[in-house]
């Protein structure tokens, strides 16, 4: 049986192109954390998340220190004995113990000499539709750029495009999404995309281009105001609205659904565990999965099982080469996330290997590569060495 010899964990804090402002938020930097899980056999997982503000690296420290080495590999084990012995405090641990986990699940994937989605699930895999985010620094971009960049991502292969609002003037933020929108229209009119989007409210993966807006959280849970605004975007004729008041608490979103039962909603990427994946089902088009965030892939294929009894579709949050495995497990897996490189706003480049075929691609196929095993996440670790503000290594 193999066991885990050493961990080790690097803090790479990479600059944004410019500021994101995302309503309260703003990022001038993306806090990459990284891990590699070392074992006696050899084989090494690896795994990659954000940080969020949060003292990730420290915790990813002590989870890694207190590990039942006798626990071997097996993901389950481990991460149940880790939330048993750290429960009190579980909600501050669980981004650490996700990252353990992926990096146990991608030791596995290739001790067994597959690729990880042979490990999450046996279905015929068929792709899905791929979210690609846009939008992103529209507080310092002028329109013309903004827009040139949809073309590319719809010319790309963007099946729905999601529009990163900046949360600063609500008029501003309806005017930005319709002219996406309109935008989209008339690439589809010259046929350079599928058809007008907000023609249907579909999944994708026909040719139809959709837009979908992410409002991170910038509503007010139970503002009589945020219904009208929630109502505002959706008459735009966009597919879904994401996050519309900041956390994971179920109780606003109910308030919202019961006052506008006509919005299709996307949430749950701040999760802690699938209990709050069950209180969200109710209300929800599409969950939100993070592998990264929420419990790793133990917690994602628990997450997209109660998805698919419920009829509710999932689109997992970031990550693509983590996440677009997780439609081996269910075709309610509908979309996979990708931000471009290009635009500046997902810097992880630094840190992966050149050579990679789909660095920078748009769409991120869910079928393995030819002869790849376990995950196929193209990080250097000697790349990642070099651009740490902090690490360290427990044997």
């Amino acid at each position: 049986m193999l066991t885990v010899t050493g961990i080790d964990a690097w803090l790479c804090p990479l600059p944004l192109a410019r500021p994101v402002r995302l309503g309260a938020m703003l990022y001038t930097t993306r806090d990459y954390v990284v891990v590699r899980v070392r074992t006696d056999g050899g084989r090494v997982g690896r795994a990659i998340g954000y940080s969020r503000g949060t003292p990730l690296l420290e915790a990813l420290r002590t989870l890694a220190t207190a590990l039942d080495r006798g626990l071997g590999v097996d993901p389950r084990a481990v991460q149940g004995d880790l939330r048993a012995r750290f429960m009190p405090g579980w909600a501050s641990f669980v981004r650490a113990a996700s990252l353990i986990d992926i990096a146990l699940w991608d030791v596995v994937a290739q001790e067994a000499g597959v690729p990880v989605q042979r490990m999450l699930g046996e279905r015929a895999v068929t792709e899905p539709g791929s979210l690609v985010v846009a939008g992103y620094f529209a507080d310092t971009r002028t329109r013309g750029e903004l827009l040139d960049e949809v073309t590319a991502l719809v010319e790309g292969g963007a099946t729905t495009v999601k529009v990163m609002v900046p949360g600063l003037d609500v008029d501003d933020d309806v005017e930005l999404v319709a002219g996406i929108g309109r935008h989209v229209g008339k690439l589809a009119l010259s046929g350079r995309a599928g058809s007008a989007a907000g023609a249907a409210r579909g999944s994708g993966g026909d040719g139809h281009v959709e837009i979908a807006v992410d409002l991170h959280g910038g509503l007010r849970p139970f503002d009589p105001a945020a219904v009208e605004t929630a109502r505002r975007f959706w008459d735009l004729g966009v597919s879904f609205i994401e996050d519309p008041f900041p956390g994971p608490d179920w109780r606003p979103l109910e308030h919202l659904v019961e006052r506008a039962p006509e919005l299709r909603l996307a949430v749950g990427e701040d999760l802690v565990g699938l209990g709050g994946a069950l209180d969200l089902l109710p209300f929800a088009h599409l969950l939100r999965v993070d592998a990264t965030a929420s419990g790793g892939y133990t917690f994602a294929l628990d997450a997209v099982d109660a998805a698919e009894s419920a009829g509710v579709g999932v689109a997992p949050h970031v990550f693509a080469p983590v996440h677009a495995p997780l439609a081996a497990r269910s075709s309610a897996v509908r979309l996979v996330e990708t931000i471009p490189a290009r635009i500046g706003a997902e810097p992880v480049q630094p840190l992966l290997d050149p050579a990679h075929p789909l660095v920078d691609g748009v769409v991120w196929p869910s079928t393995p590569r030819e002869g790849v095993t376990g995950i196929d996440l193209p990080l250097d670790f000697e790349r990642v060495a070099r651009h740490a503000s902090a690490s360290w290594s427990v044997s």
